[in-house]
């Protein structure tokens, strides 16, 4: 089954690719200007078997409307892994200027990737656009959960679907404050302290076509990302880099079902770029196909050349 990307920008493009096929080759990652490409999803060898995953290069051609899916008969699912390719940088620990009996120093989750199996942990994978047949599942009516504990937002990444509340929490005695900067919502902000209950609380009143930073202006290191979303088929990849689209790493089959047909997968990560949200993308606008009572199984490298340390 041929996988082609998207992106056909140059024949430098071409030759990263090469390279990320044949590691061993030397002068292979990122040009000599500096200049980054964007890695290829590819079907990962031990789902041959199970089902064909197709990655297309028409840029979601199919579509219906020209902006949703074309659907066909019967469902299937979609799983895999964010692979990083390459030696991963050392980021320096993230260590507190202020209020130092409280914060404490603790790891930069910026770029997590598992030394064992290289799997990246953090990464947001999403459908674009569902087509209309595609009946969404209601707005969970269970909270989310977001902490602030020692000066560090907890969770680091996390996924929400808009208007669902979102309690904020904090295990800290000295004031902070939850900023939000979605790029179509409505910005929160607004000072917490001590408080285990959530009393605090926000929702997104519209979904974002990419994650929303979240920061402290009373520290100014504290960092998180959220994504809400206007439905559910979207996952996180865990400690391996795994993912189910729509369930959970540690449920494999708790996906739900998509419509066969060609959909356009948004693949993010904040190590991905640098300054604005979108400019973070991974992988944009890649066009899978989901064929029936399979779930497909693909491989994402993530090279190092795409890395922004700052």
């Amino acid at each position: 089954m041929k996988l082609d990307h998207s992106d056909k920008k140059s024949t430098g493009f071409a030759l990263s690719l090469l390279c990320l096929a044949l590691l061993a080759l030397p002068g292979c990652g990122a040009s000599e200007t500096g200049a980054a490409y964007e890695p290829t999803v590819t079907m990962r060898a031990d789902a041959l078997a199970p089902g064909e995953a197709t990655v297309s290069d028409d840029g979601g051609a199919n579509t219906t409307n020209g902006d949703t899916p074309e659907t066909q008969g019967g469902t299937g699912t979609l799983a895999g892994q964010v692979v990083f390719v390459g030696q991963p940088p050392q980021l320096p620990q993230l260590v507190p200027t202020k209020d130092l009996e409280v914060c404490k120093p603790y790891d930069n989750e910026r770029l997590i990737v598992n030394p064992q199996n290289k799997g990246v942990k953090n990464v947001f994978i999403w459908i674009e656009r569902l087509p209309k047949t595609v009946a969404k599942t209601p707005v969970p009516e269970q909270p989310a959960l977001f902490d602030q504990k020692a000066c560090k937002f907890v969770p680091h990444a996390q996924l929400l679907r808009a208007k669902q509340i979102i309690k904020v929490l904090s295990d800290d005695p000295i004031a902070h404050n939850t900023h939000t900067y979605p790029g179509r919502a409505d910005v929160f902000n607004s000072t917490v302290q001590k408080d285990r209950e959530g009393k605090t609380q926000f929702s997104y009143n519209r979904a974002e076509k990419s994650p929303v930073r979240i920061g402290c202006d009373f520290h100014g290191w504290m960092e998180a990302w959220q994504l809400p979303l206007d439905h559910s088929y979207a996952a996180l990849t865990d400690a391996d880099g795994r993912f189910v689209l729509g369930g959970t790493p540690d449920q494999p089959d708790s996906g739900l079902p998509l419509p066969t047909g060609k959909y356009k997968l948004q693949i993010w990560h904040e190590a991905a770029g640098s300054g604005a949200s979108n400019n973070r993308f991974l992988v944009k606008n890649q066009s899978v196909t989901i064929t029936a009572d399979k779930q497909e199984v693909i491989e994402i490298p993530y090279p190092a050349s795409r890395v922004a340390t700052n």
